[in-house]
């Protein structure tokens, strides 16, 4: 009876502290029916209640901090639905509190830039500028969590932002592509041999236009070309570096890519590597209906 009772009161203890987590998360702007979607699908799964705990709690803390959570809440349901461990989405979940917390301490500091404070408002121009701010905020900071939580360099990541702001006070730039640009660092088929590279690749996009849409497509685009050209993905970058910086449009560079056209030969040039290439017909045509990678977010050529 009294070990009985004693467990009656430990529940009720923990369901209340779940209570109250709930209740800050949404002092701080969470939406409560999203933390009770979340606490429902662990019930559902037979989640203890500490367990149910340690899924909202960082996205609890991240907004009681001003920082972004939703990426947190995100990656809980997606936890949820692949039945992943209980444990291993604590740890997933904590990792990305942390790593979201030490973004926040490069992003801040680097907006408050003169030239990118500039850029942003420009960018934002038309818009609630509060609402704006705190959105290019989030997407930054989200990003660079992104980009470290997938083992790019803190010091890579400070040396991208730093050139970023060199160039900001003396050209337009697109803070969005910038965004773009941390999301998909480690995605470039240069990131881990030729770190250095991937960020000269990254600056010279942005220095020539890049927007967000056509930044997400880069790496599919690089590693489209190297499959054509059976070239490395040193000579790849250092090719479309060139083209960059020779002021080639960003939809251009990506269907040069798209085709194989690492050196953004004239048009109708067909580059060694696609001669003979897997699908090519006999007479020469190609009979596939598209390059190996689909790039994301439409055709080479659109904005």
């Amino acid at each position: 009876m009294f070990f009985g009772l004693m467990l009656l009161a430990v529940t009720t203890a923990l369901a209340q502290d779940l209570s109250g987590l709930m209740d800050r998360g949404e002092q701080a702007g969470i939406d409560r029916e999203r933390l009770t979607r979340v606490v429902d699908r662990a019930e559902g799964q037979n989640f203890s209640q500490d367990d149910i705990y340690a899924l909202l709690e960082p996205a609890v803390n991240l907004a009681e901090n001003n920082l972004p959570y939703e990426f947190i809440i995100q990656k809980s349901m997606e936890g949820l639905a692949k039945r992943v461990p209980a444990e291993n989405v604590r740890n997933v979940l904590g990792d990305f509190e942390r790593g979201i917390s030490r973004s926040a301490e490069i992003i801040d500091p680097w907006l408050e830039e003169e030239g990118v404070r500039s850029a942003v408002e420009r960018e934002m121009r038309g818009r609630d500028q509060a609402e704006a701010m705190s959105q290019m905020r989030n997407n930054l900071i989200q990003s660079s969590a992104q980009a470290l939580q997938q083992n790019v360099g803190e010091e890579n990541l400070n040396s991208f932002l730093t050139e970023i702001t060199q160039i900001s006070g003396q050209r337009n730039i697109s803070v969005s592509a910038v965004a773009s640009a941390m999301r998909v660092m480690s995605d470039l088929p240069t990131a881990q041999e030729h770190p250095e590279l991937s960020n000269e690749i990254l600056v010279n996009a942005v220095k020539s236009g890049f927007n967000a849409n056509q930044m997400q497509q880069l790496p599919s685009a690089m590693n489209t070309a190297q499959f054509f050209s059976q070239l490395p993905a040193e000579s790849i970058g250092r090719g479309i570096s060139e083209q960059m910086r020779e002021g080639t449009p960003g939809h251009q560079v990506l269907e040069n890519l798209f085709q194989g056209n690492v050196q953004g030969g004239p048009p109708g040039f067909v580059p060694p590597g696609r001669d003979g290439a897997p699908g090519r017909g006999r007479d020469g045509d190609d009979d596939r209906r598209g390059p190996p990678f689909d790039p994301p977010g439409g055709p080479p050529g659109g904005n």
